[in-house]
């Protein structure tokens, strides 16, 4: 079995909003489509590296009480952690979703072999955005 990655789909209550954040991070919507049968409006995003994000819409979606966690707090939780995204200049991306005020979850952090911070979707989905020091990652 050869596999090869498709797409990473996030469940959203304000799909507008959600879509306004992804294009932020240099998604572009690639198509739209509702699935009637199942209450759920699909938009499929793609970036310049052809990586694929799906915002799934729930008609009726189901809100949970989400407790926005910092990466620290977050990976003794089992389940969904984070979705990371690469970028060239960690500090430029940094300044800029600062400016357009996307609640960040703390400053740039260098660790072994990266430096990075994270930051959250419109849903509280934890995001980490990562610049490594090798460029071939």
């Amino acid at each position: 079995m050869n596999l090869c990655y498709s797409h990473y789909c996030i469940s959203v209550n304000e799909l507008e909003r959600s879509k306004k954040f992804y294009e932020l991070l240099g998604f572009k919507e690639e198509r739209r489509f509702v699935r009637e049968e199942l209450g759920v409006e699909i938009l499929y995003m793609v970036n310049e590296q052809a990586l694929k994000l799906e915002l799934l819409h729930p008609q009726n979606p189901i809100l949970e009480r989400k407790t926005r966690r910092t990466f620290e707090e977050n990976i003794h939780y089992v389940g969904y952690q984070h979705v990371g995204f690469t970028t060239q200049n960690i500090d430029e991306a940094y300044e800029k979703l600062k400016k357009m005020n996307v609640p960040l979850a703390g400053d740039i952090k260098t660790g072994k072999i990266s430096k990075y911070f994270f930051c959250w979707d419109p849903e509280g989905n934890l995001i980490e955005v990562i610049q490594y020091f090798q460029q071939n990652r």
